[in-house]
């Protein structure tokens, strides 16, 4: 009885694992499909990564997201859109150079940086260029390449003031939008490449 009684509540926990992994990767295709729904909304730029940076704000619950894009020298990055930013911060961090901080280090390797706490995160004290974001108050950072087809185009940042752990599901998926938001911010150049040249050939 007591053996019966034992497969029986081995059986319940591992449906109940199946079920919560389930439901989990359901969040995360909603998730993912909502992001990919604002970024096709819209050819502009600038609506894209407003739309896109709020929605990701709200849905991974984060208290900061803002975004920064490679200008066309290739020298600098610009923060092209922000939320849960205050106005003072964004005119601080509109600009910073190509090669020097945590940013420097993502578009350089590629790959995302990921601090559960800057605060003591000796990585992080070692590669933040200002540590701005440890002096907002911020505990945890994550920096995220965007790309599109293989080319980096920016770094997508989020933040928390409490800190927070992350499973690699939940990496995949924040890597996942981030790739997103890479190619809608290559439709939306290609787009305004193609209507610049249309207005040329019109004025010819």
């Amino acid at each position: 009885l007591f053996t019966s009684m034992a497969n029986q509540i081995g059986v319940a926990l591992e449906n109940a694992a199946l079920f919560e992994q389930l439901r989990t990767k359901s969040q995360q295709l909603s998730a993912l499909n909502t992001v990919a729904a604002t970024v096709n909304r819209s050819l502009e730029l600038d609506v894209i990564l407003k739309e896109t940076v709020e929605r990701v704000c709200g849905i991974l619950q984060f208290d900061a997201v803002w975004m920064y894009l490679i200008d066309p020298s290739g020298q600098e990055l610009h923060l092209m859109a922000s939320k849960g930013l205050s106005a003072e911060v964004v005119r601080a961090m509109s600009r910073r150079e190509i090669g020097k901080g945590n940013m420097g280090k993502v578009i350089e390797s590629g790959e995302p940086l990921v601090y559960e706490d800057v605060q003591t995160d000796p990585n992080y004290l070692q590669y933040s260029a200002g540590r701005r974001i440890q002096s907002i108050g911020f505990r945890t950072v994550c920096n995220f390449p965007v790309k599109s087809k293989a080319r980096i185009l920016g770094v997508l940042n989020l933040a928390s003031y409490s800190r927070r752990r992350f499973s690699p599901e939940e990496l995949e998926l924040i890597g996942s939008i981030a790739n997103e938001i890479g190619v809608g911010v290559e439709n939306a150049r290609l787009f305004e490449e193609t209507a610049k040249g249309a207005q040329r050939l019109s004025a010819l």
